[in-house]
């Protein structure tokens, strides 16, 4: 008997060892085996997921698996854990909803690269780092070994995963592996007019406040600030000067050094040395842009209108294309020929696969389009826009949501919206609980068919193969059997015989061109109808000359249909849940006396004196004509649309914008302060790798002295002008004093009270979106727990899928991550006045332990 069990524990110790590897003297150490438990989470487009194994690290029971363990799932049954081989390749399979554990024996403590590709995201010790699911290559994160047995527990992404861990070259030290550089321009104005961005990567075990400095030939332009958290990695800043003359290419160093004369930090790599190409602005390049969403640099690539154009600037056009999906803004470029009366413009919807063109990517698009209108001399009538594949979804999406700024639109292999391709919104919580209708609003700007009546202000025209595989040509039919209904102004095209893509004719078609070249916007002055429907102002609020600030149900279809007639001097027509709009002043200047405003059957009068245009052109709301809606009744506003009531951040997402900075709590526990900075450090991670993303992270002590003291702020923008997101609780992280001291929701270690609603726990997690505290303009989130299961509840909520939709606040229990019913305990909308009391709110039940 003896025997036999010293040969079953032997064998034990072997079994085990297949998954673990020894980190004792090697420089690399590569994933060969692990621990592999399939299909044991749910996912999608959707805030709720069911996960087993993330049920059990949120509630600390979760052990490593031994050889014949089996995972316990909610619906009774169980799954296997099984060891499994990486291929010679290197590559292990892992399907979404998988996970893969692999353990690392370390002699002592150290600091490794962790090289890994396929994976959604991946757990180093208990602590959530991001991954890489579309295999990019290029995410290498720190991490750090602790003596002894150390568990890397990967969740599937798209089908396989491959992993390595490597030492650092240096404790800091610059990569070219993820570069944002422009084409450098012969004929800037100035040196400094352009800029790029690297990584930098922080293999040491604190944050570093360092400088960056690159130099050119003929530059030498100074220091950058940079911060960048332990253990972490940034897109850092890289100002770039003027070429010298005649250059076909520049040779560039950056180089990093420690500021204010700090060297703790003995291991820095040398300067590295890239090189860019000098381009025309007549020829095809790339330019750079600062994002006003996190402060950093975005590309877009430009085909110019032809040199030898003499196509008056009054008549030249701006086309936006938009790529599909894993295609490089660059390429988009490169399947047109240059145009004798058009520009092309082609945006990068922050990454290859980036945001399907909506969330993010939609604001990149803006963002792009803003910047090349202004460099490019165009006609703004001449606007247009088209894309293709997923390009062709954003050209519904973006046509959809903003027919006053495009001619005409042309989406080629587009899909229209989730709920037909890809499984997303709207459709799901169709029929949900009240918390989950409250979710499936909050992704209403993914319904491009119910905004489809916006087109027809803009020509159309459809371009699709009839054996397209990838992008159904269904896609295309049912939308022309939408426009035909109602639409003038359309074209549709089939290619028989064509596939999804069919060379650079899918997007450089000359027909839609032509068809581009045959429309014209009216002047916004020449418009007197408006007929527009808007997903939620904070989405998109104005078409012309009409603004919807407010709506009575929040991401609801707001509309308005509205005549304006300057010879009668009246402006007449009928909303559907609007709280506030605005109208142009100038608009109504062009009537001779008073204006009667007649809404929904009630006139008001507006009188001349009030259209005048404010001497200070910088407060842009005291050119409008503000009216509000009060029960059924309409009043004209004599004071100017308030701030407020124009800086719609409404919904959870649309707090990450604003050059936002991230705040972790450092008042609490150990336990809630490592939670608190491993979770701003994932969602920093996470928006650089899908969003090519720099996010600033501050601890809740600096952030607090720094609004305090303000001359004592590194930033360029006042941290009171940026948005923010809290990390933590009112006991855990002191900037909820200084942000939200008037919040109606209050989170603490034990409780979440919303109004006179309290429910008490210790695994509770919050999402909310509040305006900022004496900071008009400026939004917070928080993401936040009652206890330390509550927090890491909020870990791998989906945030930076595109289509996933977060109302204004949301509460949930770690009973979701089994039943996603049963854990979504509230959710809603706050009133106009960002009360609880006015406001549009869901339970699921009334909490038995809640009191009043």
């Amino acid at each position: 008997m003896a025997l036999r069990l010293q040969f079953v524990a032997g064998l034990f110790t072997l079994l085990v060892s297949l998954a673990r590897v020894h980190a004792q003297d090697v420089d690399e150490i590569v994933m060969r085996e692990a621990f592999v438990v399939e299909g044991v989470a749910s996912s999608g487009r959707v805030l709720l997921f069911t996960d087993a194994v993330e049920a059990m690290r949120v509630a600390g029971t979760w052990t490593p698996p031994k050889p014949g363990d089996s995972l316990p799932m909610p619906d009774g049954t169980t799954k296997d854990w099984k060891q499994v081989k990486a291929g010679d390749d290197g590559w292990l399979g892992l399907r979404g909803g998988s996970y893969a554990v692999w353990r690392v024996e370390s002699a002592e403590e150290r600091v490794m690269i962790l090289d890994a590709a396929g994976h959604g995201n991946v757990l180093v010790n208990g602590e959530l780092r991001t991954g890489d699911p579309y295999e990019n290559g290029y995410v290498k994160l720190p991490v750090l070994l602790k003596k002894g047995e150390n568990e890397l527990v990967f969740r599937g992404g798209r089908g396989r995963v491959r992993a390595k861990l490597t030492p650092p070259l240096k404790e800091v030290y610059l990569t070219t592996d993820d570069m944002t550089m422009p084409d450098l321009l012969d004929t800037q104005d100035h040196a400094g007019a352009q800029f790029g961005s690297m990584l930098l990567v922080n293999a040491s075990r604190r944050p570093l406040h360092w400088t960056l400095t690159s130099s050119g030939p003929t530059w030498h332009l100074g220091n950058v600030e940079i911060k960048v958290e332990a253990l972490s990695v940034r897109k850092v800043l890289v100002p770039l000067g003027k070429p010298p003359a005649g250059a076909a290419n520049v040779e560039v160093s950056v180089f990093a050094s420690a500021l204010h004369g700090v060297s703790e930090f003995p291991g820095i790599a040398p300067r590295i040395t890239f090189t860019l190409p000098v381009r025309s602005p007549s020829q095809p390049h790339k330019r750079t842009f600062i994002s006003d969403i996190d402060g950093s640099v975005q590309y877009y690539s430009v085909v110019p209108i032809a040199p030898n154009s003499t196509v008056p600037d009054a008549d030249r056009g701006l086309v936006l294309s938009l790529h599909g999906a894993s295609v490089e803004a660059t390429n988009q470029a490169a399947a047109y020929s240059p145009k004798d009366w058009c520009h092309i413009v082609c945006p990068t919807n922050r990454r290859p696969f980036g945001f399907d063109w909506e969330d993010w990517g939609r604001l990149d698009a803006l963002e792009v389009l803003a910047d090349a209108q202004k460099h490019f001399k165009h006609n703004p009538a001449r606007t247009y826009l088209t894309g293709h594949s997923m390009g062709g979804h954003g050209t519904w999406q973006l046509g959809a949501h903003f027919p006053g700024l495009f001619a005409a639109i042309a989406p080629s292999a587009g899909w229209s919206t989730f709920g037909s391709y890809g499984g997303g919104p709207p459709n799901v919580y169709e029929q949900g609980s009240p918390p989950q209708q409250m979710l499936r609003r909050a992704s209403s700007a993914s319904d491009t068919l119910a905004l489809a009546r916006n087109y027809v202000q803009n020509g159309v025209y459809i371009l699709h193969g009839d054996a397209d595989d990838n992008v159904p040509v269904t896609q295309a039919r049912a939308m022309k059997k939408i426009l035909a209904e109602f639409h003038p102004n359309f074209a549709y095209y089939e290619r028989a015989g064509a596939g999804h893509w069919w060379g650079n004719e899918c997007v450089d078609w000359p027909p839609i061109f032509d068809f581009f070249k045959r429309n014209v916007k009216p002047d916004t002055s020449d418009v007197r109808r408006v007929e527009f429907t808007t997903a939620s102002p904070t989405v998109s609020p104005t078409c012309d000359w009409v603004t919807i600030h407010q709506a009575q149900k929040w991401f609801e279809p707001c509309k308005v249909d509205l005549t304006f007639d300057k010879e009668k001097a009246t402006l007449t027509g009928t909303t559907q849940n609007v709280a506030m709009l605005s109208i142009d002043r100038s608009q109504l200047s062009q009537a001779a006396g008073d204006v009667t405003v007649t809404l929904d059957g009630q006139s008001i009068r507006i009188p001349s004196l009030l259209r005048g245009h404010s001497p200070d052109p910088n407060k842009g709301w005291w050119h409008r004509v503000a009216l509000v809606r009060n029960g059924d009744t309409w009043r004209h506003d004599d004071l100017p649309v308030a701030p407020l009531a124009v800086a719609n951040d409404r919904g959870f997402k649309s707090a990450f914008r604003n050059h936002l900075v991230l705040i972790y709590a450092t008042q609490g526990t150990p336990d809630e302060n490592a939670w608190s900075l491993a979770k701003a450090r994932f969602d920093a991670e996470s928006f650089w790798y899908r969003g090519n993303g720099s996010i600033e992270i501050i601890s809740d002590a600096d952030y607090v002295a720094q609004r305090r003291s303000p001359s004592t702020q590194t930033s360029l923008r006042p941290l009171s002008d940026r948005n923010a997101i809290l990390y933590g609780n009112m006991d855990t992280n002191a900037a909820w004093a200084i942000l939200l001291p008037l919040s109606p929701i209050k989170v603490t270690r034990t409780s979440v009270q919303c109004g006179d609603q309290t429910i008490v726990g210790d695994n509770l997690a919050c999402l909310i979106t509040l305006p900022a505290f004496n900071a008009p303009g400026s939004s917070v989130g928080v993401v936040a727990g009652t206890g330390i299961a509550g927090c890491r509840l909020t870990d791998r909520l989906p945030i930076f899928v595109s289509g996933v939709g977060i109302p204004d606040w949301v509460v949930l229990s770690t009973d979701m991550l089994s039943d996603t019913r049963k854990g979504l305990l509230g959710a809603g909308y706050f009133g106009n006045d960002w009360s609880i009391q006015h406001s549009d709110s869901a339970w699921l039940d009334q909490p038995a332990d809640s009191t009043k």
